[in-house]
């Protein structure tokens, strides 16, 4: 029994003398005084090299201000990622383990610890590695990649990838290695990345800004995710609910519809001509990209032209246009049998045939998508 009570004495000393060991956040500041307590604060902003994010504190491990420079830090997160950037808050509120509560200049801290100790397991996920040293695990959501190799184009899908390495050799400036074993080296046709972190929000990163991407890694995590209720849920970001969305893997950017699914914008002809122009690739490549990650949309093509001619070789004209986009589409590997066309002549005007400009904005063909 006085062993047992010797034991317990010792044990309050010890937490009276290091309240560290109690579970409570850390706030060490310049001059060498340590605050313990909790942290009030519900998010931290930091103006990061790929633009303004927000980190929820529960996401938080460590945060670290670099003294040679103000207001600079590094988040570290429950799994280990980090964020460098500026720090766009002025004060940190912290609860003491005493109930006061304090307001702490950020010029006066030099490290924050979150009290985030708990179990921890394993999560597979991809691990973006940035060349200022940032790393973090989250999502590719672009879902194909372009890269050229020589005088041709392909097309990539991000789920055959192992690994992606940038690169500034001779052959171009990247290095893919595939599921299969396969290398593949060459220019990669697409300036930016769409990727979800898993602690942030959505990022759009600078092809120059990354180094490398590795697919199906392993990592540790400390805390399960806090999930979001099903209505604030919107996995591909285009600003529709998942329980709502009904194409559910949008690419990020492209304008949608009330449903989730591609507002395109108008494929546009020269005058008299059917011939695809190569400024509509890049929209197309979007087109096929969803089309094959979501095999309950089919899609529509619907041909227009200007009023100049007559009504039968205008249609004739309108079929063609709607042909010409459907061929691209089968071309790139869309089943036919997911495609309709139609024509309609110059009977459905978008703008004026009175004037150039109107002419020009009818000479087109209509993208839907649709279930």
């Amino acid at each position: 029994m006085l062993k047992h009570f010797k034991i317990v004495i010792f044990v309050t000393v010890i937490l009276f003398l290091f309240p560290g060991l109690l579970l409570a956040d850390l706030i060490v500041l310049k001059n060498g005084d340590k605050l313990y307590g909790k942290i009030q604060n519900r998010y931290f902003s930091l103006d990061s090299p790929y633009g303004k994010i927000v980190i929820k504190y529960d996401f938080i491990k460590k945060l670290t201000l670099d003294e040679n420079k103000p207001a600079a830090v590094w988040f570290q997160s429950i799994n280990n990622d980090i964020f460098s950037g500026i720090l766009l808050i002025d004060e940190v509120q912290i609860r003491l383990d005493n109930g006061q509560q304090k307001s702490i200049n950020t010029n006066k801290i030099e490290r924050i610890r979150i009290d985030s100790r708990d179990s921890s397991y394993k999560i597979t996920t991809a691990i973006f590695t940035m060349k200022n040293t940032d790393k973090f695990s989250g999502k590719l959501l672009t879902a194909d990649l372009t890269i050229k190799s020589g005088y041709l184009e392909k097309l990539i899908r991000s789920e055959t990838i192992t690994r992606i390495e940038m690169n500034s050799g001779e052959q171009g400036d990247v290095r893919i290695l595939l599921n299969s074993g396969d290398i593949i080296t060459g220019k990669l046709l697409e300036q930016q990345f769409q990727v979800a972190p898993d602690v942030i929000g959505q990022l759009t990163i600078d092809k120059s800004k990354l180094s490398s991407i590795q697919f199906n890694a392993q990592k540790m995590v400390l805390n399960e995710y806090i999930k979001l209720s099903q209505s604030e849920l919107d996995s591909d970001g285009d600003g529709i609910a998942n329980h709502l969305d009904k194409c559910p893997q949008t690419p990020k950017g492209i304008p949608v519809d009330a449903r989730g699914c591609m507002a395109m914008k108008d494929i546009l002809f020269d005058f008299d001509k059917f011939n695809l122009r190569g400024e509509y690739y890049s929209v197309l490549y979007k087109v096929v990209s969803t089309l094959m990650k979501n095999s309950s949309l089919n899609v529509e093509i619907k041909g227009h032209t200007d009023n100049i001619g007559t009504a039968e070789y205008n249609q004739n004209l309108s079929e063609s246009r709607a042909l010409e986009v459907k061929w691209y589409l089968i071309n790139k590997g869309v089943d036919k049998e997911r495609i309709s066309t139609i024509g309609y002549g110059y009977t459905k005007n978008k703008a004026s045939n009175d004037t150039a400009a109107g002419r020009t904005l009818n000479r087109r063909a209509e993208i839907l998508i649709m279930e």
